[in-house]
């Protein structure tokens, strides 16, 4: 009875104690697993964060890249105008007025046409609209190609008014030079 009674309680505890082995080694591997997915999903993260850092740079590049080419092509077009205006410098000591008149007109179309192309350019760029800086570029050589503008049309205004002056002075002399024959045929 007693040896039964001691094969039975040791039946039930190696029994227990197979039970808690086999349910501890469940554990412990469900445990390993649940590490190797946290593991496996940290090194995605990374990666995708090291992915997100590498675009965010690429468009940070970009966007240095296109304010650059925007700033060269700007820089350019205030080149180009202040060429045209030692060039005006210089025709007015080289032309007459007439001529001086016609290629005042010939550059402000030249300035209108430079200042259409430019529009055009930085409205059809998408490098422009993805950076949401169209309106600013925009804006900026409106204003440069108003003052251009202005200059201009001051110095069309100012010879007009030249040669107006110098055209009344002229009628004026010859009024002068008609009275003068006159009095010498009267004396």
């Amino acid at each position: 009875m007693k040896i039964s009674s001691f094969i039975n309680k040791t039946s039930i505890l190696s029994f227990t104690l197979g039970s808690f082995i086999s349910g501890y080694a469940i554990y412990s591997m469900y445990q390993k697993y649940c590490d190797q997915i946290l593991l496996e999903s940290n090194i995605e993260i990374k990666k995708m964060q090291e992915e997100l850092d590498s675009q965010k740079n690429s468009l940070l590049e970009k966007e240095k890249n296109v304010e650059a080419t925007l700033q060269e092509k700007i820089n350019q077009q205030q080149n180009s105008f202040s060429d045209k205006d030692n060039l005006l410098k210089a025709y007015i000591k080289a032309f007459s007025l007439n001529e001086l008149l016609d290629k005042l007109l010939d550059l402000k179309f030249e300035i209108e046409k430079e200042y259409d192309n430019a529009v055009k350019e930085i409205e059809n760029s998408s490098s422009f609209s993805k950076l949401g800086k169209t309106s600013d570029f925009l804006e900026q050589i409106k204003q440069e190609n108003s003052v251009k503008q202005r200059g201009i049309e001051d110095s069309i205004r100012i010879v007009k008014e030249i040669k107006e002056r110098r055209s009344n002075n002229s009628i004026s002399q010859e009024g002068n030079e008609q009275k003068a024959q006159d009095l010498k045929i009267n004396d």
